[in-house]
């Protein structure tokens, strides 16, 4: 039987679970249901740091996908979910579905700088291998000059090709940033996570299919 969600609220903030002790830093909510098998699993909206031992394994069993969305919805501020409909990372990494999907634009990372005021995701190459994935809310630019420029050394990416994709919703982002992520595992996001216990589809995928790249690579 299900038992009840512990939500850990701080928002953004390092934080400490009440009963196991394990150390979680949130982007966005993040709340925990306990299997009747006493292990603990992670249902989440958006991406956290983890500082913890994996997820449980049974979740899966003990849960139908229904029970777990009739969870998500009623828990998070994700109102709508799509069951088995493409999902962002099939958009992505499928070329044909791509065409159809959103364009994307790339350069090298000078040539991005110039960037001004285009938000979604975007891929850090080195090389052919994919190196970090992550998102920008506001300006791809802005956050690509912290990977050159930052202050901290946890922060500076060493790279030469970047992709982008522009994504207009603010949801649709931050779920395709988890996903990606997760599918890709790129060193420099290595403790970056997402659930594990809840596939999170696209929420709105008219806004992925219809977004056009409206700032061209010179």
């Amino acid at each position: 039987m299900q038992k009840e969600l512990k939500f850990i609220k701080d928002i953004g903030m390092c934080t400490t679970h009440p009963e196991s002790g394990h150390r979680y830093k949130t982007a966005r909510r993040l709340c925990t249901v306990e299997c009747e098998c006493g292990n603990v699993f992670i249902m989440q909206t958006y991406k956290f740091k983890k500082e913890r031992p994996a997820n449980c394994g049974c979740d899966r069993n003990k849960y139908s996908d229904e029970e777990l969305f009739a969870i998500a919805r009623k828990y998070t501020n994700l109102t709508t979910f799509i069951q088995d409909e493409i999902n962002i990372y099939t958009i992505l990494g499928n070329r044909s579905l791509r065409k159809k999907a959103c364009k994307h634009m790339e350069g090298t990372r000078e040539q991005f700088k110039a960037l001004s005021k285009v938000k979604g995701i975007y891929f850090l190459y080195k090389g052919p291998e994919i190196v970090y994935i992550g998102k920008s809310t506001y300006c791809i630019a802005d956050r690509l000059s912290s990977h050159l420029h930052g202050n901290r050394s946890d922060s500076k990416k060493d790279f030469d090709k970047v992709v982008a994709y522009e994504i207009l919703n603010y949801t649709d982002m931050h779920v395709a940033e988890v996903y990606l992520i997760n599918r890709h595992t790129p060193k420099y996001n290595k403790d970056a996570v997402g659930s594990e216990s809840l596939t999170l589809m696209v929420t709105n995928l008219d806004t992925i299919i219809n977004s056009e790249i409206t700032v061209s690579i010179a």
